[in-house]
């Protein structure tokens, strides 16, 4: 049990575990059940295949798709203990949970719709069964059905992150914990020594090698490598882990510190693009109506795509503010051109001006808001690379520290299912509970044990960092421009000191006779 439950298996199987769903995902969308029934399938089931396809409305979810959705419950079921084992205040403080909220929030908004989706077809069929033929290209914009895809298609996106839980104090407890034997148990809390274990110990820790510490002593000498063992262990890698590569993990560490920059960038973008979306649509709004009445003069209001396509696309540039935001987005990448202002009834001057206010944007977005991301995002990367290798030393640990937490045994969807740590809780048999049916005087005990051994490392911790900054001392001696330096600095302090004191009513008389005798003294 203490095997299976090890933070290296556990590391291994959610290695494995995790890139299943995009594989599954990735199956969803090139729809392989029908690729696998019209390979292998026999003559009646590809039958029932082509009926199947052309009845558009009323299908039920496919057996990958209820993989899916046994995927979404254990993402929920994950977030839901990591609020009740952390709060709900420390759940927040972790950005990244908001990520994994979204995700499961479009996930289960998907699932619902699908469901309604079908409730509705279904009734739609009872009452009429050429419902089902429906094509596509004739539902209405906003079914549930094409919602849900829309939802679907963008939960699949946040699919893709780094998947790190806040690291809190308890992490380290538990790292400690689990080299509880290495600690001298010796060492005195007000000593000012400390023999070559704690030393070796706290070497590891402070330069945030923790995993290469657990490896060594929970793990054969063969398997001393993780990251190399895990790069091997399957083809599709998620993002998270690719902080544990040494080529990749600063790289990654980079883009997502430039994440603030980006934010900030589209901060200044959007309230220039709302400006000029506002002035270009009450400009040029009129002229977009026109355009929009040419396109839809069919009857029935269909649009006459053979005869006016160009008037089609023209009026939605400027239609109103919502088109109007979209078409100068899109031309911060060349989608759109000035050829969209030439419109039906539109005056010289008129055009002059919206193509001035066009440009005035294209630059201001373009050659200074652009330049601006890029400079910053490039001075970021370059504070980074100064400290890549501790940069990455840090994330990588933060990733081993994630399994060290108290969580799932097994990671989604398995997590969902009644494991033997379950068992063992209903019927009180963890050590946790053993502990809480100990006497008042074998609880303090075993408080006072694990503080004593959480102070003698944190003592540990901070021997080792004054000694490192001792040898830095030793390594930068003190010259005597230093020492001028710091005379100056205490001399400038005195007298503003004094200044104060005398525009307070304060006698400094005193003062200013031993400031005087003290540099007769010294010349």
């Amino acid at each position: 049990m203490g095997l299976v439950m090890s933070c290296f298996v556990y590391s291994l199987v959610a290695s494995d575990v995790d890139p299943l769903l995009p594989v599954i995902l990735i199956l969803v969308s090139q729809h392989a059940e029908v690729q696998v029934t019209l390979l292998f399938g026999t003559e009646t089931m590809k039958t029932a295949l082509q009926e199947q396809l052309l009845k558009q409305r009323g299908n039920s979810p496919s057996f990958l798709e209820w993989v899916v959705v046994i995927y979404v419950l254990g993402f929920i079921w994950e977030e839901t203990m990591e609020i009740s084992r952390e709060g709900m205040r420390c759940y927040l403080r972790n950005m990244w949970n908001f990520i994994d909220f979204t995700r499961n929030s479009l996930y289960a908004g998907t699932t619902l719709l699908r469901v309604a989706a079908y409730v509705q077809q279904c009734r739609e069929i009872s009452k009429d069964p050429a419902t089902a033929y429906i094509p596509r290209e004739q539902w209405d914009d906003f079914d549930p059905q094409l919602v849900a895809e829309g939802l679907f298609a963008a939960a699949n996106v946040f699919r893709y992150r780094e998947g790190l839980s806040g690291i809190e104090w308890r992490s380290l407890r538990r790292v400690l914990q689990l080299v509880d034997n290495n600690i001298p148990q010796r060492a005195s809390l007000c000593s000012t020594s400390f023999d070559e274990e704690a030393q070796k110990l706290t070497g590891h820790i402070l330069s945030t090698n923790i995993y290469v510490l657990w490896v060594r002593t929970n793990i054969p000498e063969t398997h001393n490598q993780p990251s190399r063992r895990m790069e091997g262990l399957n083809a599709l890698k998620l993002v998270h882990l690719f902080s544990i590569n040494p080529h990749l993990g600063p790289l990654q560490i980079s883009l997502g510190r430039m994440v603030i920059d980006i934010v900030k960038f589209f901060f200044i973008y959007s309230l220039v693009l709302f400006a000029f979306a506002c002035g270009l649509n009450q400009l040029l709004g009129y002229f977009a109506e026109l355009e929009r009445v040419r396109c839809y003069h069919l009857p029935g209001g269909i649009p006459d795509w053979e005869n006016n396509g160009d008037a089609c696309m023209k009026w939605r540039r400027f239609g109103n503010l919502f088109e109007s935001s979209q078409s100068l987005f899109w031309a911060s990448f060349g989608g759109v051109g000035i050829d969209s202002f030439e419109l039906t009834g539109i005056k010289t001057y008129t055009r002059f001006w919206g193509l001035l206010m066009f440009g005035s944007y294209s630059v201001i977005n373009v050659i200074v808001l652009l330049n601006l991301l890029i400079a910053m995002m490039s001075n970021s990367y370059a504070m980074i690379t100064e400290h890549s290798d501790i940069e990455w030393k840090f994330a990588r640990t933060r990733l081993w520290l994630s399994y060290f937490e108290e969580s799932a045994t097994l990671p989604p969807p398995f997590n969902i299912f009644p494991t033997p740590k379950h068992i063992m809780k209903l019927l009180g048999m963890r050590k946790e509970d053993k502990l809480r049916r100990m006497s008042t005087r074998r609880k303090e005990r075993h408080e006072k044990e694990r503080d004593y051994r959480y102070t003698a490392v944190m003592r540990s911790l901070v021997w080792r960092y004054v000694s490192t900054m001792h040898r830095q001392a030793e390594d930068n001696p003190v010259t005597e421009d230093d020492i001028n330096e710091v005379k100056t600095e205490v001399s400038a302090m005195k007298c503003q000191l004094l200044e104060v004191l005398g525009k307070n009513g304060m006698d400094i008389s005193c003062a200013d006779s031993k400031e005087k005798s003290g540099l007769r003294r010294e010349y």
